[in-house]
């Protein structure tokens, strides 16, 4: 079995050194590498190259891309990997130097299944841990299939698999072709780890930490960005191909779809708006919905009807949810309220 790994990479001429050390550090060296240079304008090809040029890292290449997206810089990875498995990780992310032994010792455990997962750690730039997600969870088995795996992850809450943290068999992806959608910059990673998970029958997991998660300041997680609001399409599209793979008419998967259109999508969408209100651009909500409206034609719209039918299927809706159905401005002025009454009590702590 060859692992491949694929690392695209845009500006992170900082951070690739570190990504690329950590995988030379690997305790078995059976995998490749390839990073997918998307039209870097800074010093990250040279990075590389000057990297790759001591050795270090054998099987591993430099593709060079026109600026395409990441999107389109993983599926070129995929295209090009020689490996039964692949990996993709990001150009400032960083794995534990048993990540390859262990996930090969899961596929001899488990009998070479279509995915193996691993736990993980958010880190910020210096390397300091953000947040263990498994710390407080109860252990994961070391099987499941792929229903059980992402019922894990959107109703008991208990599994969290984020890109770096999972190897997909290839043939599982090139045969269902699943692919990353080019052009969507949110909800790209989990289209195509649900989509993938729905055509498991088994997932290996291991229990322990394996992959390092950068967090930057400067990610569009935490910028003024109407583009965030692609994850509707993302989920939209996830929820439809996991009908279309359900001929059996699976339970699990069934829910999975609804709570995909539905409660995922909604959640995600308040999300999304509070990431963008707290951002440095402090806009208003009035101004943000405006803006969405200008990238998503009737998004907005169709998101209020959703809102209104999937608190009704739930029994009650929040004075916050009923405010801002009513008015933006109530909604701001609900939620300025409840974070004035919070700060209260902790003072008063």
């Amino acid at each position: 079995m060859k692992l491949s790994i694929v690392i695209p990479a845009y500006n992170v001429e900082r951070y690739i050194t570190r990504t690329l050390a950590s995988l030379a550090r690997q305790t078995d060296q059976r995998f490749e590498t390839l990073i997918v240079d998307d039209g870097s304008t800074d010093g990250t090809a040279d990075a590389v190259k000057t990297f790759l040029a001591y050795g270090r890292l054998p099987g591993a290449r430099l593709i060079r891309t026109r600026n395409g997206g990441v999107s389109r810089a993983r599926n070129r990875g995929l295209q090009e990997a020689q490996g039964e498995y692949v990996v993709f990780l990001d150009g400032d992310d960083e794995m534990e130097p048993e990540l390859v032994e262990s996930v090969r010792a899961a596929l001899r455990r488990c009998g070479e299944p279509q995915a193996v997962a691993w736990r993980f750690l958010e880190v910020d730039e210096d390397g300091n841990t953000l947040l263990d997600y498994y710390a407080d969870k109860p252990p994961q088995p070391d099987t499941m299939s792929g229903a059980e795996a992402l019922t894990r992850i959107l109703f008991g809450r208990s599994m969290r698999i984020p890109m770096g943290g999972i190897a997909f068999r290839k043939r599982l992806l090139t045969d269902r072709d699943i692919a990353f959608t080019p052009d969507c910059v949110n909800g790209e990673d989990q289209e195509v780890i649900f989509k993938s998970l729905a055509c498991c029958e088994r997932v290996a997991f291991v229990d322990r930490p394996l992959f390092r998660y950068v967090q930057r300041g400067g990610s569009i997680t935490y910028a003024y960005n109407v583009r965030k609001f692609d994850f509707v399409g993302a989920f939209a599209r996830t929820a439809e191909f996991i009908d279309g793979v359900n001929a059996g008419g699976d339970k699990q998967l069934a829910a999975v779809s609804h709570a995909l259109r539905n409660r995922h999508t909604v959640e995600n969408y308040f999300y999304n708006l509070e990431t963008c209100l707290s951002s440095g651009a402090r806009p208003s909500l009035r101004r943000l919905l405006r803006d969405i409206d200008r990238a998503y034609p009737r998004l907005n719209r169709e998101m209020k009807a959703r809102i209104r039918r999937y608190y009704k299927e739930q029994g009650q809706m929040t004075h916050t949810i009923r405010g801002f159905l009513i008015l933006p401005e109530l909604y701001q002025a609900i939620k300025g309220l409840k974070l004035a009454a919070a700060q209260r009590r902790a003072r008063a702590v």
